[in-house]
């Protein structure tokens, strides 16, 4: 995360960290689609929604954090709680940005930070 802070107020110097930190997160699923799990899980998703019900899978394989869980509210919006949160949650918003705009969705994000949880609410579509 420090790399994280240090690059986003190199590249994004006229704009507020946070900013800077939720753009550079952007770009990690692009990343993350040339990877050899992220071509797996691109093959069976298919769209923005599919995609982000593999969140808690994606994140036991590729961190050490506590449980992640996704919950439908409905067909268009998905509620993603991250238990035991410790890091920069505009570098989490910026993540599931970048999976939106894959898709061709505008991104619409709420976020709720207490404590160790971070709760995320996407709109899928539109």
């Amino acid at each position: 995360m420090r790399l994280c802070v240090a690059a986003a107020a190199a590249r994004f110097r006229d704009m507020p960290l946070r900013e800077g930190i939720r753009r550079i997160a952007r770009k990690d699923f692009a990343i993350f689609t040339d990877s050899m799990i992220g071509k797996v899980v691109l093959a069976v998703a298919g769209d923005a929604r599919s995609t982000l019900l593999r969140v808690p899978e994606v994140y036991a394989r590729v961190t050490r954090s506590g449980p992640v869980l996704v919950h439908e509210l409905d067909e268009h919006s998905l509620r993603i709680e991250f238990r035991e949160f410790h890091g920069l949650p505009e570098y989490h918003v910026g993540q599931l940005e970048g999976v939106l705009l894959h898709y061709g969705t505008e991104p619409r994000i709420s976020l709720q930070h207490a404590g160790h949880e971070l709760t995320l609410d996407v709109q899928t579509t539109g």
